[in-house]
């Protein structure tokens, strides 16, 4: 898979909508399907991000200081999106994601579709593992009882408990959260009861960083 691209969050979108995704796309000289692109990809192109402010602007959902208008972005959602499923999921990210102004429009809207899709995308296994695809590929390389293990894969394992939602305010670990995970992703009732315990069993608690809070967390279940 290119760097650019991401796990398919199939949104399909109703056909009035698309019309003005096309003229947003044409306007702003965007040639690929932004809903294929990987948000979370730090050379996300200008131009996607300004066809996303474009979408905005057509349905006035920016208000007048530049920040997002929630009930036009509600509306918008009820609007484009056909999927009465995942419509409720990107209502909830709606709720959840940060509204306020940024550098410009562009990156207004970028950071807002960016926040509920990764919110979206983290609700099932196949999208945890492309949005941390890079981290889990890299972690792989490694041994994690090893004394030089890198900080760069110590940070890659804080994004799948990042996406998950697993920090608490404090930086330590939601145990019980974790508890929910398992109990609704694992089959096997022995794999699950183990892998309760494990956890159960390590220290939560906050390091000084994330990315070390879930080094040590790992590689104390990993050792269980």
């Amino acid at each position: 898979m290119d760097k650019g691209r991401q796990f398919a969050l199939i949104v399909i979108l109703a056909e009035k909508f698309e019309d003005v995704v096309a003229a947003c796309n044409k306007e702003n000289g965007l040639n690929e399907d932004f809903h294929s692109l990987n948000y979370n990809d730090p050379a996300f192109p200008k131009a996607a991000k300004c066809a996303l402010s474009c979408l905005f602007e057509k349905r006035d959902v920016f208000k007048s200081d530049g920040s997002i208008d929630k009930a036009k972005a509600i509306a918008m959602n009820e609007e484009a999106v056909t999927d009465e499923d995942l419509k409720k999921k990107f209502l909830k990210a709606i709720d959840e994601c940060d509204l306020t102004a940024k550098a410009n429009k562009c990156e207004t809207a970028f950071e807002f579709v960016k926040c509920k899709r990764n919110k979206v995308l983290s609700e099932t296994v196949e999208g945890l593992k492309e949005l941390c695809k890079g981290p889990t590929e890299k972690n792989q390389k490694f041994n994690i009882d090893d004394p030089d293990f890198p900080k760069e894969a110590k940070c890659m394992l804080a994004c799948g408990l990042e996406m998950k939602g697993m920090f608490k305010g404090d930086g330590s670990i939601d145990i019980e959260r974790e508890k929910l995970f398992a109990e609704a992703l694992m089959e096997n009732e022995e794999i699950k009861k183990n892998y309760i315990k494990a956890f159960v069993e390590c220290d939560p608690s906050a390091k000084e960083n994330k990315c070390e809070t879930a080094y040590q967390f790992a590689k104390c279940m990993k050792n269980k």
